[in-house]
């Protein structure tokens, strides 16, 4: 008897797969000394591996090594600010995880960080430290701070912002620069 093992995706772990000659087949054999060689193949079961750490690899390669060892791969796309957009930022199952022939795995991968927007507010005539916390509460940060004299605006209220109030397109966390007020110049005596 020759026994052969092999993976199966349906039978279970030490069934006979296939067999040669099959069942309730006869040979004729030229005498009682000779005997009928049979050849079976046995099951080991599904063909499996163990998950490797795949976080931070290129999904695409990945992909195709985990297909290429017979599972079926899944993409998730979720905004992530640490992991490069396109790159795997977990998988489910976890690392370590024994994965059979036709088992799904789920990659997560990075889309990036979520940008998102918001209305830019008018911090204009406010006195510099609270037009600073107006800016902060509104997801906003503080750019650049400048001084000028200013006849119109008294002195430690801002004059104008680099981005106008009203503006739907300013990205949050967006640096707002700042013009601050020195109140009026002082007139030079002859």
């Amino acid at each position: 008897m020759i026994v052969e093992e092999v993976n199966n995706d349906i039978y279970a772990p030490g069934q006979i797969v296939l067999q040669n000659p099959r069942g309730g087949q006869t040979r004729k054999i030229a005498s009682q000394r000779h005997k009928v060689e049979v050849n079976v193949q046995v099951s080991l079961g599904k063909k499996s591996f163990e998950l490797a750490d795949y976080t931070n690899q290129e999904h695409r390669q990945v992909q195709i090594q985990l297909e290429t060892l017979g599972a079926v791969v899944a993409i998730e796309e979720q905004n992530d600010s640490a992991v490069i957009t396109g790159y795997i930022i977990s998988t489910s199952p976890a690392p370590g995880s024994v994965i059979n022939n036709g088992d799904t795995v789920t990659l997560y991968v990075s889309k990036g960080m979520e940008t998102s927007y918001a209305k830019m507010i008018d911090v204009k005539g406010m006195d510099s430290g609270a037009a600073k916390r107006k800016l902060f509460n509104a997801n906003f940060l503080v750019g650049t701070i400048t001084f000028e004299h200013s006849d119109s605006v008294p002195e430690g209220k801002v004059i104008s912002q680099g981005i106008d109030p009203g503006t739907n397109t300013a990205q949050k966390y967006t640096e707002v620069d700042l013009v601050i007020s020195l109140g009026p110049a002082e007139a030079v005596q002859p």
